[in-house]
């Protein structure tokens, strides 16, 4: 017991802890099994060769033939006996066989040495071997000082890339990232962060990152692993809070490793990118992106919340100049595209700011996106529905009005023609009704999916005492006109100019069916002009 909390021969540090760790697995394999197994042994042994004995006492001494008994138990001390020596032999020649056996002391030392059967551990051990002990050892550690001095060589090693690896490495890093660990040991793992997403992310190219888990030995699950990767991602939230009350320098480095970690696992096209020491504004722009809804068990909420607060960080404190190179790396059609599946907001003027100048671009996002919305999303999202709404509409001016055709506001019409008596919906109702008479596709009336709807919503809107008599015109217009389903410039502006022609007084001879035809088409667009004359008034 003695070796085992001694310190083995080696001419290096690592050779040394494999040894000791070795021999630790050694004696938890062979020493504890043999002693729980030796004791019994030894006590029947002692036992049945004292009965002997008092047998052989009492035969002898009362002169009887008592053969019987004195037989049995010398068979049974026998058997026992010769277990107890078979088990000194097998601890014999394993301290003899092994140099790190804990059965070793002085003789077999000598004996070995004699026989020249000593063993090179650096022969015998891979760099896998023993990158798996010292993460152990790591894990297991509670010195901070040494936690400083081991947490390097974690990430220093020869390169990894064994998939059995990784989780030893995980909880490593979550041992290094405690509380109870130093500054310099925290930002030497943030700052290795990048390898280790690296190699995790190599063995997740099948696309639904079951290929590590085939070519793990049984050790860890699936789920253990994303989750270990969970565990790590929220000690460094934890470390980016902390550090802003610190530096700058110290919240820019764990923003970047919380990116690292959170894109080794995620989905699609963000798995199979590859970058080569990427900046500050470009880890910041990407989280901006991520967006793992039901594929991924990392929560990408968190890293998106994380990189609003670093953008606002940096308008608040270096102004729009500094925000530009944050701005250029951010993927818009990804970001408008998944903007209200979000549970978190990231605030008007964020969005303002992204819309701004890329007015084209975010529309052709936006509008299925809103065309695309649910009765549950608009019910909870309503409000920025109408946000984003309004900051195209503040951004589109009338020769952009075509622009408009590809959005489809069936959903949300009908959303407010169920929705017109909810409390919530009351306040900003004119400001929303102004944002639906503008965005009305009368380019392509005839193709919505509920025209009988907004009628409603439109006669309903007349009777609201916050509108003046020219918004409540308008409403009225605009029921009329889609009542109508006339294209304005394929209808009515050719209309218009036949009616001209028929119409003027080099024609006194117009046939009595030409006159009709020109009455009915009169009547038929006069909606679509008068909706168009009031639209356009509007502020």
């Amino acid at each position: 017991m003695a070796k085992l909390t001694s310190t083995p021969s080696g001419s290096e540090f690592s050779e040394k802890a494999m040894r000791h760790k070795e021999m630790n697995m050694f004696a938890r394999l062979l020493l504890e099994p043999m002693l729980n197994l030796v004791h019994p042994a030894l006590v029947l042994s002692i036992s049945f060769f004292v009965g002997g004995l008092l047998v052989q006492l009492w035969a002898l001494a009362l002169s009887s033939s008592h053969h019987t008994i004195l037989l049995f138990t010398s068979i049974l001390g026998t058997f026992f006996s010769a277990l107890v020596a078979l088990l000194i032999c097998s601890t014999v020649w394993h301290a003899l066989w092994y140099e790190d056996s804990p059965f070793g002391g002085q003789m077999t030392s000598s004996v070995r040495f004699w026989l020249r059967w000593k063993k090179h551990a650096s022969q015998r051990w891979t760099e896998t071997e023993k990158l798996e002990h010292y993460c152990e050892l790591v894990s297991s550690a509670d010195d901070p000082a040494l936690l400083d001095r081991a947490a390097p060589l974690v990430y220093n090693w020869a390169p990894h890339n064994d998939p059995d690896i990784h989780h030893l490495v995980l909880k490593a890093t979550h041992r290094v990232l405690a509380s109870d660990t130093t500054h310099s040991a925290k930002l030497t793992v943030a700052a290795h962060m990048k390898d280790l997403a690296l190699r995790v992310r190599e063995h997740f190219r099948d696309g639904s990152g079951l290929a590590i888990w085939r070519r793990l030995r049984g050790r860890t699950s699936s789920q253990e692993f994303q989750q270990n990767v969970a565990n790590v991602i929220d000690l460094l939230g934890n470390l980016y809070r902390s550090a802003l009350k610190v530096g700058e320098d110290y919240r820019k480095k764990y923003f970047v490793a919380m990116y690292y970690l959170s894109t080794a696992l995620a989905p699609g096209e963000d798995r199979e990118h590859t970058y080569i020491d990427p900046s500050f504004e470009y880890c910041v722009g990407k989280a901006l992106c991520l967006f793992g809804g039901h594929k991924t068990s990392v929560d990408h909420d968190v890293l998106f919340q994380t990189a609003v607060e670093e953008c606002y960080a940096v308008l608040n404190k270096h102004g729009s100049q500094a925000f530009d190179p944050i701005s250029v790396e951010i993927d818009r059609p990804r970001f408008f595209q998944h903007l209200l599946y979000r549970s978190l907001w990231p605030g008007d003027e964020l969005v303002s700011r992204l819309v701004k100048g890329h007015e084209d671009e975010v529309w052709e996002t936006l509008a299925p996106a809103i065309s695309s919305l649910t009765d549950s999303v608009l019910l909870e999202k309503h409000s920025h529905v109408f946000t984003l709404l309004n900051m195209m509409r503040a951004s589109m001016d009338d020769d952009g009005i075509t622009r408009r055709e590809t959005l489809d506001l069936s959903n949300l019409a009908t959303f407010l023609l169920a929705s017109t008596t909810s409390p919530f919906l009351v306040q900003d109702r004119r400001a929303r009704l102004q944002t639906l008479v503008f965005f009305i596709p009368f380019h392509t009336i005839g193709t919505v999916r509920a025209p009988h709807a907004f009628h409603r919503v439109l006669n309903e809107l007349q009777g609201m005492p916050e509108l003046n008599a020219q918004e409540r015109a308008v409403c009225e217009a605009a029921s009329e006109f889609l009542a109508s389903k006339f294209c304005l410039y394929f209808i009515a502006i050719p209309a218009l100019i036949v009616c001209f022609l028929l119409l003027q007084p080099s024609s006194p001879k117009t046939p009595w069916h030409q006159k009709n035809v020109v009455s009915l088409v009169v009547s038929r667009i006069a909606p679509s002009i008068r909706f168009v004359a009031l639209r356009f008034s509007l502020p």
